[in-house]
């Protein structure tokens, strides 16, 4: 997280207007539970923490009508996981190769795009998620018909905001205490 931090100190200071926040984070950290520094899982701290960390960070250097794009993945949908809010660090395992802690991660992905994007609609901020498609790397046996499916936004509201108060408990115990988690005005 001081990463990720030190990161949005250096993009504020330039004190230049964001228009686009592509937050993309794709760990797939193995079936051995890994914690950060901060007693966190790792693949969760990646792919979802950090990037939710930088969005809020970012919030005052936001344009009017800026855009966060949070990158989820349709593996949130291939293996059916829902997302047991209490358990989202590993505790039931990490699943073949970390698999299914990945997707898992993808789902909170768009989750919190759904969660922040009301938050933020005052001030003319959109978050949305997105899926990029099946990467042809050979890791995945990607069927054209999947491959071009896209995930709908965020379904429900309510499951939306549990999963953005989980997160936002989560990096504040991680920075210490929720006063130091950024307010979402600029």
């Amino acid at each position: 997280m001081a990463d990720v931090k030190a990161a949005a100190e250096v993009l504020c200071a330039a004190g230049r207007k964001i228009d686009w926040v592509f937050l993309n984070a794709g760990l797939i950290s193995g079936s051995t539970l890994r914690k950060t520094d901060e007693g966190i899982e790792e693949t969760l701290a990646v792919n979802v923490c950090s990037a939710y960390l930088l969005a809020r960070l970012l919030v005052p250097q936001l344009a009017d009508e800026a855009r966060l794009i949070f990158t989820g993945s349709e593996a949130g949908k291939v293996v059916k996981y829902t997302v047991d809010l209490d358990a989202m660090q590993g505790e039931h395992g990490m699943g073949v190769a970390g698999f299914i802690q990945y997707a898992k991660t993808k789902t909170l992905m768009h989750q919190i795009a759904g969660a922040l994007s009301d938050k933020l609609d005052a001030l003319g901020v959109k978050a949305h998620p997105l899926h990029r498609g099946w990467i042809s790397d050979g890791d995945m046996g990607q069927p054209k018909d999947v491959s071009q499916k896209v995930i709908p936004g965020a379904e429900d509201p309510e499951r939306c905001a549990q999963t953005w108060a989980a997160i936002e408990a989560l990096v504040a115990t991680a920075l210490g205490g929720s006063e130091n988690v950024p307010p979402l005005g600029k």
